[in-house]
């Protein structure tokens, strides 16, 4: 990750398509968890949307986004590690949920969660 660039994390809902490298039926709504390394929110989102649009993710929608200013090694759960350190690596990470997501699609409480400014 280059200097001026930020490990950015944006917690999203998405539709699996039909793709080899979607272990999931096609058509079953997921949480996603996207790492990228850009310089601002902007371009990280279009990095992280993208990458998983390019994997045959449909439909995926941004709920919420932070900032890991502390590095990949401050977050304690290892998939997300792992996904973090690829955003370092190659720009992008990513961690697909199991479980499908109920049909109105993820229930976050206002206020809680991770914001940009937040983290």
């Amino acid at each position: 990750m280059a200097d001026e660039n930020k490990l950015l994390m944006f917690f999203a809902e998405a539709i699996a398509g039909i793709s080899d490298d979607i272990p999931f039926p096609a058509g079953s709504p997921h949480a996603l968890m996207l790492f990228a390394s850009a310089p601002n929110f902007v371009e990280g989102q279009d990095i992280a949307v993208g990458g998983a649009t390019e994997m045959g993710w449909l439909e995926v929608k941004v709920v919420k986004a932070g900032e890991i200013k502390e590095g990949p090694m401050s977050i304690d759960e290892e998939a997300l590690r792992l996904a973090a350190e690829d955003a370092v690596e190659y720009g992008l990470g990513l961690v697909v949920y199991d479980s499908e997501l109920p049909p109105e699609g993820l229930k976050l409480t206002p206020g809680i969660g991770v914001q940009p400014d937040q983290v």
